[in-house]
């Protein structure tokens, strides 16, 4: 279906989408296709909305239950309910939302239809999620939302030709850089080895990473992942498992994407029963830092989650809110957002509990 009046065309499937280049690796029509074919998420029904100018497209899923959304709830030790389910531009589990809106026009574009759309599907709200600070601005300019809700802090860290030294002279605490690479020395020591998987040359390695993966979210209070998902999320341009292994054995990872010059670590499954020995977690860090430099990348995206642990190692974070526009009047769901997002920003200010940093968001 086209709407000749803005440009913009409707969609059933990720499949029958126009090329686009995506902002970034969540907002590609392969991560859109990889979504639909095994989405943690309870989704009830897909739309799929095409820009011309700017060629984008942002992919609407309404939800009635999201892993994510119950980990937000399990750290900010709320029980905050929606009265109807959510429609999504995107997903809670891509680190950097928006939707790909490029532009104050795209932004405003994308609310008209995406609201009009909530509507029509009897969602309780259209939600904007895990939005940067320029992003925030550009989309409460086209509609000021009725609630933005602090979700989780992003971290990254400039990367140049030093490398690891690099970063850990970057470290304020000169204990922290010594101790960050001692535990690095130690675990290459120890046997541990890189091994780099683009696309789907992980494959092979997935049902491993599952069981790691899926093991260290559980330990972390809430099961986000399913055993379908990654492999689809492979096909996504950019896609990569930085694979940690010791005597053929995986025992760590970080799945991650490579785009324009940014290395994201996205999702991190670490062999809880080896980290004290090999110090996998912090060594697969040190390796990424390394990695970024070899393929002369600047910028090391660290992800969410463990917040502690990344402002001690010198990572910067920045705020990502997620903006909610109801249908309807709901006063008490409005105070309720506004209550899980101070709540979420007090955790991630205080920082994850968990002292090994084994996982990222």
């Amino acid at each position: 279906m086209t709407d000749s009046t803005t440009a913009v065309r409707w969609f059933g499937r990720a499949s029958d989408l126009p090329p686009v280049r995506g902002a970034l690796p969540w907002h590609s029509n392969q991560f859109a296709a990889a979504w639909e074919a095994a989405s943690p998420e309870h989704i009830l029904a897909r739309h799929y909305l095409h820009l011309d100018d700017p060629s984008q497209t942002v992919a609407f899923n309404l939800v009635t239950s999201s892993p994510f959304f119950d980990r937000l709830l399990h750290d900010a030790q709320s029980q905050l309910a929606w009265p109807a389910p959510v429609l999504v531009a995107g997903t809670l589990y891509a680190e950097y939302g928006g939707a790909g809106g490029a532009n104050a026009h795209s932004a405003a574009t994308t609310l008209r239809h995406g609201r009009i759309l909530a509507r029509d599907l009897g969602a309780s709200a259209l939600v904007i999620p895990n939005l940067s600070p320029a992003q925030l601005d550009l989309w409460q300019q086209a509609r000021q939302a009725d609630a933005a809700v602090f979700t989780d802090l992003s971290f990254t860290s400039p990367v140049d030709d030093t490398g690891l030294r690099g970063f850990a002279d970057s470290i304020t605490n000169r204990h922290t850089a010594r101790d960050m690479l001692r535990q690095h020395r130690r675990g290459t020591e120890a046997g541990l080895r890189l091994v780099p998987l683009r696309g789907t040359e992980m494959l092979a390695a997935l049902p491993a990473f599952t069981r790691l993966v899926t093991e260290t979210a559980d330990k972390h209070g809430t099961a986000l992942y399913n055993p379908r998902m990654f492999a689809p999320l492979a096909q996504v341009p950019g896609a990569i498992l930085l694979a940690a292994v010791h005597d053929n054995t995986l025992v760590g990872g970080f799945l991650s994407f490579v785009h324009k010059d940014r290395l994201s670590l996205w999702t991190a499954g670490i062999d809880l029963t080896r980290q004290r020995d090999l110090h996998t977690y912090t060594w697969l860090v040190c390796e990424s830092v390394a990695y970024a430099c070899d393929q002369g990348l600047r910028v090391l995206d660290a992800g969410r989650s463990n917040s502690r642990y990344k402002r001690r190692h010198g990572l910067t974070g920045q705020p990502l809110h997620s903006l909610v526009h109801t249908t309807g009047h709901h006063p008490d769901l409005v105070a309720g957002l506004n209550d899980l997002g101070n709540r979420l920003a007090r955790y991630a200010e205080q920082g994850s509990p968990v002292a090994d940093g084994s996982s990222l968001r």
